[in-house]
């Protein structure tokens, strides 16, 4: 009784340091208003409203966007549903739609975290020792690369991503660890898979490395483990399928064959029989794969990147292969079969989504990539700029405490235990690899290193010679060095010079700019201002920071990034109807100072251009009022010089 309660009073003080320190970073960068940070928090919300308004899962586009084009976010709708449900629940206590969804997604990142923690903390006293849980679960909380995750105002994926690795981690610890074969923990296990790669195609380097480890771990091991493994796949690749169901919902006897396939796996995969005893259970997940290859086949995604549809698929046919390896071990032919069965796999897949290898910007424009991909930081590689010196500490540290773990278990035998600390490892190095090609896998790489970092100052063989509390110095002194580290080289959004004047908040701007005009209109804008534009105003607006939005992001360029062509920005605006131009005076004078919008805000301004008053306090932005009649006239007057 009293370990439980210290682990429950360890838990309540990691849960209030967490609180305090996000609520602090909040309040520090932001100041007290309810204000959301990026761009894709924003079109979070936006999306969600959307959602309350029309009641239509399918919609994917965001008709005000990128207008008259429309912009369609290809973000997963699992997160929304989250998120729905939670703004329905909210709603009940406050006055509107919009402030229970305002409130829902400005809280929700915390909330998850907080989760996110708890869930870390049981998987850590699992398998690391007991001192050390704290400081690993408190490193967590207080990591500069954890921290933006789970921030207040910011519902973004990422902190549901990492609560969903957590919870299947979690369940999978539980069915290595547990003596007695239990049906429950592996379903649990399915369904947080199923959630993890339907959620993003992130999470599927976990859910594969986890399969490679346990797989070797499990192979000369039949008595229990390859049952329990065995129906553990089985049963994720087919309550996988239930990531497919809103692909496939347009079509109902897509839709019908689907559900009867997810009624007939219960009776197989929880079938009292044992694997050997039971031909019909030992080939019915033969007849159920060619059964789904053949009705996805005839899914037809209407768009290539639909993160449901191709990864949840990828993820059957890879858990599937998994339990078919398991089933062909003792067969002479084994590698025969098995290269067989790898090869059928792979060829139905990429027949059924061809450019699957071309990569995820496979569609995209090379001018896209040049003029507004690259600019995205968290796809950048961490060698860039000065991330270079976060990576590398982190880096060090990091495999650091990897080789003295390794080396630790080398001289051990296997155990339950030891299966964790080494998918803990692969986890940690699969991740670091991903991250030297893109800094947003930075911080699962981190995560997955928290326990082997601890170990290296708590429990490893080199200090085991000193005291508890030498250890707990020593440990600390890592920690707070990394923390430190990462702090004092990590980029901030938000400039000193600009943090006093951000605190009067987006709201007051936008408000003003929302009261322009009476009815929507088109307002042309940088493409990162379009998230904050659609929130806050009514209006349509030219563009949104999504690269996908091909002419939206083309038109945004030519007039406020391009080196100026007054011929082809008079094009855009009226191809586009835009009816204002909204400039901010730093973002063009230092990231575009040839543009058009520059030079006029150098006061070469078009006579089909009027400057609208704006109030003092928003002086470092400039609003123009577009007359289209006259770009009409001046294009007729180009028009009728070309051809005299």
């Amino acid at each position: 009784m009293f370990r439980l309660k210290e682990k429950t009073s360890e838990l309540i003080i990691l849960g209030i340091m967490y609180i305090v320190m996000m609520s602090y970073c909040y309040v520090i960068i932001f100041g007290e208003c309810v204000n959301f940070i990026d761009t894709d928090d924003f079109m979070r919300v936006i999306r969600t409203r959307e959602f309350f308004q029309h009641y239509d899962l399918n919609n994917h586009v965001i008709a005000r966007s990128n207008y008259p084009y429309g912009c369609e976010l290809h973000w997963s709708r699992l997160y929304d549903f989250f998120i729905i449900g939670l703004s329905w629940l909210t709603n009940l206590f406050t006055d509107s739609i919009d402030n229970a969804i305002n409130y829902t997604c400005f809280c929700i990142s915390p909330v998850l975290g907080l989760v996110s923690m708890v869930f870390l903390f049981k998987i850590l006293d699992k398998f690391i020792d007991k001192s050390s849980v704290f400081l690993a679960t408190a490193l967590f909380c207080a990591s500069p690369f954890l921290l933006p995750f789970f921030s207040f105002g910011r519902p973004d994926h990422h902190s549901f991503l990492t609560l969903c690795i957590l919870v299947y981690i979690y369940y999978t610890a539980k069915m290595i660890l547990e003596k007695t074969e239990s049906k429950s923990i592996y379903i649990k296990t399915a369904v947080a898979a199923t959630a993890c790669v339907w959620a993003s195609p992130e999470t599927l380097i976990v859910l594969l490395l986890t399969d490679a480890v346990l797989f070797f771990a499990y192979m000369n091991d039949f008595s229990r483990t390859k049952n329990l493994y065995f129906k553990s796949l089985l049963t994720a690749c087919f309550v996988g399928t239930i990531a497919l169901i809103p692909e496939a919902g347009s079509k109902s006897v897509h839709a019908f064959s689907i559900c009867l396939l997810l009624l007939l796996m219960p009776y197989t995969t929880l079938s009292k029989k044992s694997l050997e005893n039971d031909p019909f259970f030992k080939s019915w997940h033969f007849v159920c794969l060619m059964f789904m290859m053949i009705l996805l086949m005839n899914i037809q995604p209407t768009e290539y990147d639909k993160i449901s549809m191709v990864h949840a698929t990828l993820f059957l046919c890879l858990a599937t292969f998994f339990a078919v390896n398991l089933l062909l071990i003792n067969r002479r032919n084994h590698l025969y079969e098995v290269v067989i069965w790898a090869l059928t796999i792979a060829c139905v897949f990429l027949s059924m989504f061809p450019r699957f290898l071309m990569g995820m910007s496979a569609d995209i424009p090379q001018f896209i990539k040049d003029i507004w991909l690259c600019k995205i930081s968290e796809l950048r590689s961490p060698f860039a700029g000065n991330m270079i010196y976060t990576f590398s500490i982190c880096t060090v540290i990091t495999f650091a405490a990897i080789i003295v773990k390794m080396q630790e278990l080398k001289n051990q035998t296997i155990s339950g235990k030891n299966i964790i600390w080494a998918l803990f490892l692969v986890l940690a190095v699969g991740y670091w690899i991903l991250a030297c090609f893109a800094y947003r896998m930075v911080p699962y790489s981190f995560l997955f290193g928290l326990p082997i970092t601890v170990n290296l100052g708590m429990s490893s063989k080199y200090v085991k010679k000193y005291s508890k509390p030498v250890r707990m110095v020593i440990t600390m002194i890592i920690a707070c060095f990394f923390i430190f580290a990462t702090s004092l080289f990590g980029e901030s959004d938000i400039d000193d010079e600009d943090s006093e004047n951000y605190q009067y908040s987006d709201a007051k701007l936008f408000e003003y700019v929302d009261n322009l005009s009476d009815k929507p209109v088109v307002i042309m804008a940088h493409s990162n201002h379009g998230p904050k534009l659609l929130y806050y105003t009514k209006h349509c607006v030219l563009g949104a920071p999504y690269h996908r939005q091909i002419e939206g992001i083309t038109s945004s360029y030519v007039v406020m990034e391009m080196d100026n062509d007054l011929s082809a920005v008079r094009k855009v605006l009226k191809k586009t109807n835009a009816q204002y131009l909204f400039i901010e005076h730093k973002l063009e004078k230092h990231q575009a100072p040839n543009s058009f919008a520059a030079s006029v805000l150098e006061g070469n301004v078009p006579k089909w251009l009027t400057a609208v008053k704006i109030p003092e306090k928003f002086s470092g932005h400039s609003i123009f009022k577009i007359n289209q009649n006259l770009i009409s006239q001046e294009m007729k007057s180009e028009k009728n010089m070309k051809n005299s």
